[in-house]
């Protein structure tokens, strides 16, 4: 009976693979930052293990996988295997929230589905970005961490530390459990091995001057109130945000008082205009850049903008709302039995870990938080003494994969029309690639000169005066409510 369950979540995943794979096998470029990785796969083929300098990540265990893929099938390929990994995200998310967290079996596959079909979780799908890696690792963590009545870990949460340094998170969460939990023996063991790593990471791991340089821990935030209080504030709207469904059921399901509606409010109000008069630069939701914006995927790696539909008003409405039940879900939850369950959790203590490094880290990006949303989502669930309302999941579900549909159809069409035009215009003109400006991505692999270049591809807009007598364009991507076009045209500065 129990693989038969586990084989029905292995059939849904499958027929997520074969349903995205044909998406995943058109993808002709490179996005992000992601291009340093395909790079380090090129050289790890030949024989060359050293990490690019401008590389802040440890890579290792997402490069080997690529390296073995890409020994067998053709290096563009390489968002199959990411496609590959994120959905056995889905899968151990469906099995850990089925086995551990006492949901039913159509819940579980709709929170694995809540996870999968989150906006930056579905970016990071398209490509060879490290989140999804990292992300599939800290899952496998949790699992078995959950697995034993000790909380035991595994070399999960090594491998993904190889893959990226902030899976750290699940081991100090534990550790710290442990000790709360006066289970002072395997806490020893486990507080051991998280120190030999930490020591081969900074005494031995062959660090590049991108760890060591402007992308190493600032522990000086730590100085100032209003930036903690700040990236505090934007994380937990973020996870509030992709968790509303979980919050919700519990404000309907355990709100009897109108009192505590009142006080609520007015501590929502008092938390934002805290938040506003801090020196964060981004007011508004979303509020840390650069994957997720109100108009599209990563839309700031190339000059202007797109011309579709600012879904601004609606996440904002929906940020606030989320506040407002996040203040409640926590009013309701203040008792001594939720309180003594936080303390015992290492969810609990490695979702503070997480949000600790997003205030201690120099450079914050929106999909840094994508690990701390499975982690809150599971302590919620822990915390949880009610049924998840399914009705509620599958509306959010929808309108989640709606948006996260939306978005990838602009970007992947953008993203393919601005590699094939700038290797069209290349080949046309006969130009070196690295005379022609375009996204972040080629701008890095063809070592662009921002200041020196003949042509550029482009958002046209409105202040674009090039752009109407475009050398080649426009072209229209996006089938739904996100749209942008792309031109060709010549340095207005020439």
């Amino acid at each position: 009976m129990r693989f038969l369950s586990y084989s029905k979540i292995g059939f849904v995943a499958l027929a997520l693979f074969i349903l995205i794979l044909p998406v995943s096998i058109s993808i002709r470029f490179m996005q992000n930052d992601d291009w340093n990785r395909y790079v380090s796969v090129a050289r790890f083929l030949t024989g060359n293990f050293e990490l690019l300098s401008v590389t802040a990540t440890t890579f290792y265990t997402q490069g080997v996988l690529g390296m073995i893929f890409a020994s067998v099938f053709p290096l563009n390929l390489l968002p199959v295997v990411t496609l590959f990994v994120a959905v056995s995200c889905f899968y151990v998310t469906t099995l850990i929230s089925y086995k551990f967290y006492k949901q039913t079996k159509i819940n579980s596959a709709l929170l694995g589905l809540l996870i999968f079909l989150n906006p930056i979780f579905i970016y990071s799908v398209w490509g060879f970005m490290t989140e999804i890696y990292l992300l599939f690792f800290i899952l496998m963590s949790i699992y078995f961490a959950n697995k034993s009545s000790n909380i035991k870990l595994s070399v999960s949460w090594i491998l993904g530390f190889l893959a990226k340094q902030s899976a750290i998170v699940i081991p100090v969460g534990v550790v710290i459990a442990q000790v709360v939990s006066k289970k002072y023996r395997p806490a020893m063991i486990n507080l051991l091995i998280l120190i030999m790593v930490l020591a081969f990471y900074f005494f031995i791991f062959p660090m590049t001057s991108e760890m060591t340089g402007q992308k190493s821990i600032k522990f000086e935030n730590l100085n100032s109130i209003k930036h903690v209080y700040s990236n505090i504030f934007a994380s937990l709207i973020y996870i509030s945000i992709f968790l509303l469904p979980i919050t919700l059921t519990a404000t309907l399901y355990k709100l009897k008082n109108v009192l505590v509606l009142v006080a609520t409010l007015l501590v929502s109000y008092a938390l934002y205009l805290l938040f506003i008069n801090t020196n964060f630069p981004w007011k508004i939701f979303p509020y840390y850049p650069n994957v997720f914006t109100s108009m599209g995927f990563f839309y700031q790696g190339l000059t202007g903008a797109p011309t579709g539909y600012n879904y601004s008003s609606i996440f904002n409405l929906i940020s606030s709302f989320s506040l407002f039940i996040m203040v409640i879900f926590a009013f309701l939850n203040m008792n001594l039995k939720s309180i003594k369950n936080f303390t015992i959790s290492f969810e609990f203590y490695s979702l503070l870990f997480g949000i600790f490094l997003i205030i201690v880290n120099p450079f914050v990006f929106d999909r840094y938080i994508l690990i701390l949303i499975p982690i809150a989502m599971f302590l919620l669930l822990k915390l949880s003494d009610y049924k998840i309302n399914s009705k509620i999941l599958i509306i959010f579900i929808v309108l989640e994969g709606f948006i996260s549909l939306d978005f990838s159809s602009e970007f992947i069409s953008r993203q393919n029309i601005i590699w094939e035009l700038g290797n069209t215009t290349s080949e046309s003109f006969g130009i070196e690639k690295k005379l022609i400006r375009a996204d972040h991505a080629w701008n890095s692999l063809y070592n662009v000169n921002l200041s020196d270049y003949r042509y550029e591809i482009r958002f046209d807009d409105e202040n674009c005066a090039s752009c109407k007598n475009p050398i080649m364009g426009p072209f229209q991507s996006g089938k739904f409510l996100t749209k942008s076009k792309i031109v060709l045209i010549k340095n207005e500065k020439l």
